[in-house]
């Protein structure tokens, strides 16, 4: 059977003819841009060059392209190229699931200089109009972020601050928790909760004895309501001792332990050694499980070991350190 076939007469076949028309210029139209853009893309010839080629004004190639790429036949995508940085922190979140990474210049800097930048780093960490819950624990990279803070001027954070350890009779101000809380809160704008426990007590059974006070119980809630542990990652030999032959023997030695955060120590594959005399008053590993963020801070003196055994603990979520111990991470990793 034969299809009918449409006859157009009249003004219907004059327009259809001029729609045809229409298609066929904007088809030669669309291969003209694509041939100018290939040229100037692809064959990388010069906006005169392809003037001259196709005999038109080295403007109206320019025109050209614009239109090219205002009608879709040409897309730009600019790739932004990582830092050397950039990768370095990308590898150490992948490698150890942290949240953020964030590395510091610390090569030729002077200690004052050093201590700035730690210290910018942490209160990058916090933002206004917040309410934080903050844990400080101790030692000398603490301590310096302390003496940076009190040269800034005063800043408006809200919350409040407590230390994660009691404090040690120490010459050095990084060991005195409730002072290091005490000058961290007052520069950041917060409110400050002390511990008055010393950190090392004569035996588990006078720790539990103070543990079960009820000023004691204060700031354990308030350890379990943390937003954030501010940690610092020490070695394992590192001062002050923590009495460790009272409360781990040999174990240390034993099970190869290689450093430490707060009063807990652990080793290269992230497990914790447990103490055979339980006398510390700090954060409990189940406790510091509370905290939504714990990052932990490393100094450019802290042994790679002691960093890589404490990123494998999982307990943390971010990290600062130099740039050159996060190389020094991921050396050892390959190695």
């Amino acid at each position: 059977m034969q299809k009918n076939k449409i006859k157009y007469t009249g003004k219907d076949a004059e327009a259809m003819k001029d729609r045809g028309v229409m298609m066929l210029i904007e088809e030669k139209k669309r291969a003209r841009l694509t041939d100018v853009a290939k040229m100037y893309y692809e064959k990388n010839m010069g906006q005169k060059e392809i003037a001259e080629q196709i005999g038109v004004s080295r403007p109206m190639v320019s025109k050209l392209l614009q239109e090219a790429r205002d009608l879709g036949i040409v897309t730009i995508t600019i790739h932004e190229t990582k830092s050397a940085n950039q990768i370095l922190a990308e590898r150490l979140m992948e490698e150890f699931h942290l949240q953020d990474v964030i590395l510091l210049e610390t090569i030729g800097s002077d200690a004052v200089a050093i201590s700035e930048k730690y210290a910018t780093a942490i209160c990058g960490m916090l933002e206004k109009g917040e309410t934080y819950k903050i844990g400080v624990g101790c030692g000398s990279t603490l301590g310096m972020i302390a003496d940076a803070l009190e040269k800034k001027e005063a800043m408006q954070f809200q919350g409040e601050m407590y230390p994660l350890i009691g404090g040690f009779k120490a010459t050095y101000r990084s060991y005195h928790t409730n002072e290091l809380v005490r000058s961290m809160a007052e520069r950041l704008g917060m409110k400050s909760t002390y511990l008055y426990l010393p950190a090392l007590l004569g035996s588990k059974e006078e720790k539990d004895l103070y543990t079960a006070t009820e000023l004691f119980e204060t700031v354990r809630e308030l350890w379990h309501e943390m937003d954030v542990a501010w940690v610092n990652i020490s070695g394992l030999y590192s001062a002050p001792d923590f009495a460790t032959s009272i409360r781990f023997g040999k174990k240390l030695v034993q099970k190869n332990a290689v450093g430490r955060f707060l009063a807990h120590y652990y080793d290269i594959h992230g497990n914790f050694i447990m103490p055979e005399e339980d006398n510390m008053v700090q954060a409990e590993l189940f406790d510091l499980q509370c905290a939504k963020n714990m990052v932990a801070i490393c100094s450019d003196m802290v042994d790679v070991k002691a960093v890589v055994g404490s990123l494998r603990t999982r307990c943390f979520t971010k990290i600062i350190l130099p740039e050159r111990t996060a190389r020094e991470v991921l050396n050892s990793l390959e190695s």
